[in-house]
């Protein structure tokens, strides 16, 4: 557990640094804790509880043609078995496409240590290390979520198609991004019905492509649990929370972020979706959910590394920062501790130690 704490140390330090000075570090600073979470992350020997099936995915590889339909992911073995043929060579390619997203849409908060820090307590510690090919889905939505707010809807649509080719579950990042209107002159207008149409087209025809996969999918993680009266799991609730806080406090303050109004709808409208999984978790129970919430983690980087500078109920800048890196550290800590998974991710091995 303590390489864990000590990276969250590290960038801990960094966020109080970079809130003493008011402004943003050297991009040397950002550089440096990206090349330690890159060796932290990338020269690992383990995928959380799955390093077993991940193993016999790679070594079957040759002789499997379609794995799971996921064409993306099909991909990344392929060329990871062509290029480097070791396991952990595959770990290393996939950390690295996961990584870099996140990094990206870290640096572009007006606090990238502090988004980081986030970050790094559940996304990239729990879903980074352990779910391997919805992480990367995760990460190119969020690549994509800062191509929105640059009004590249276009581009938005081309990464949500990627990180679909990874997990067939991201099919429902599609739908934020096509209910924010470009707006603007009669040709934006166009455009926005134009990628509505391809949005429309391309969700039915993925949809009748997983037909079969989807149909698997609600049997197992929902008809199962219905069947058994499953209760809630603790995993469901703990993520649920950690969505919900932000997208609660962003749904009543929104009017408050400095951001570009397409980015104020888009935000509004996950953190909506971060309130309707408590629901949600009633009507589908916990696998289910919890897969589906996955997709709002991004509110949580978001939203939390832009919340100090609201000063809410007249709390400082600095006051607000230390609060977030507190809960932030007591969110890995926890989940470190007390996760029924985290053995599979305690102690941390690396191909070096």
């Amino acid at each position: 557990m303590l390489p864990y704490l000590i990276i969250s140390l590290l960038i801990s330090i960094l966020s109080f640094k970079e809130s003493s000075r008011g402004k943003r570090l050297s991009k040397i600073y950002f550089f440096t804790i990206s090349s330690i979470l890159i060796f932290f992350m990338s020269l690992r020997t383990q995928i959380g509880c799955d390093t077993i099936s991940y193993k016999r995915i790679f070594s079957e590889i040759n002789n499997v043609v379609d794995y799971q339909k996921d064409f993306g992911f099909n991909i990344l073995v392929r060329v990871s078995s062509y290029l480097g043929g070791s396991f952990e060579f595959f770990i290393f390619i996939s950390s690295l496409i996961f990584l870099i997203p996140v990094l990206i849409f870290c640096h572009n908060s007006p606090r990238p240590f502090l988004a980081l820090n986030i970050a790094f307590s559940y996304l990239i510690t729990v879903i980074g290390f352990g779910f391997l090919r919805q992480g990367i889905a995760i990460a190119f939505f969020m690549l994509g979520a800062l191509m929105l707010e640059k009004s590249y809807k276009f581009y938005y649509f081309i990464v949500s198609l990627v990180s679909l080719s990874f997990h067939r579950t991201s099919i429902i990042t599609l739908i934020p991004g096509s209910l924010v209107p470009l707006g603007g002159n009669g040709v934006n207008k166009l455009k926005n019905y134009l990628y509505a149409a391809i949005l429309f087209t391309t969700l039915i025809v993925l949809f009748l492509y997983n037909f079969e996969k989807i149909s698997w999918y609600i049997w197992v993680y929902v008809h199962y649990e219905l069947q058994n009266n499953l209760p809630p799991a603790k995993g469901a609730i703990f993520l649920l929370s950690l969505n919900a806080i932000p997208g609660a406090i962003y749904l009543l303050n929104y009017q408050k972020f400095q951001l570009p109004n397409k980015a104020k709808k888009f935000w509004i409208i996950l953190s909506i979706g971060s309130l309707l999984s408590f629901p949600m978790l009633l009507l589908l129970k916990a696998t289910a959910t919890y897969r589906l919430s996955l997709y709002l983690i991004p509110i949580q980087v978001y939203i939390g590394s832009r919340l100090p500078d609201l000063e809410l109920f007249s709390i400082s800048k600095n006051i607000w920062e230390l609060l977030i890196i507190s809960f932030s550290f007591i969110t890995l800590l926890t989940w470190l501790s007390f996760a029924n998974h985290a053995s599979c991710w305690v102690p941390y091995q690396n191909i070096f130690l």
